[in-house]
């Protein structure tokens, strides 16, 4: 039996579970340590310049955290929020692992931590595009249209 009922609870998909969590964890973790003492102000222990690039690291992990869980509620908002900041963040890594690849000292590394270094930059790129195209498919998609009023 069908149910039509336009008011029955939609059920989460499992990747908006998993995605949206791993996100929210990996946002978390990374807000650890030298980022509290920024958000509090506590910079005298920090070259000056590098203060606004923390304090923007730091916002944009919050961001995020907020990002996944508006997207893990269902919210439509919430979700191109969150594709926006995910894509931000993991683009930014690569472009600095992409850095750090095309850097003239990348030879001189062990063979182990240059291929760790190819590995997370070939992630950097293919996880704001599993994101995407996960958050954006049809299926996943249904998860985030409102539900009209019953006439």
């Amino acid at each position: 039996m069908v149910n039509n009922n336009p008011l029955s609870k939609k059920h989460r998909p499992l990747g908006v579970w998993i995605l949206t969590i791993y996100a929210l964890l990996f946002a978390v973790s990374n807000l650890q340590g030298d980022y509290f003492y920024v958000l509090k102000g506590e910079v005298a222990m920090f070259r000056s310049d590098s203060v606004s690039g923390m304090l923007l690291w730091a916002y944009l992990n919050i961001g995020l955290i907020i990002a996944s869980i508006l997207t893990w509620a269902g919210w439509e908002l919430g979700r191109i929020f969150f594709l926006l900041l995910i894509s931000i963040y993991y683009l930014s890594q690569g472009r600095g692992m992409f850095l750090w690849i095309t850097h003239q000292d990348f030879g001189k590394d062990l063979i182990e931590y240059q291929v760790d270094s190819w590995i997370h930059f070939i992630g950097y790129i293919l996880l704001p595009i599993l994101y995407i195209w996960y958050l954006n498919k049809f299926s996943t998609r249904e998860f985030y249209k409102k539900v009209g009023k019953v006439t």
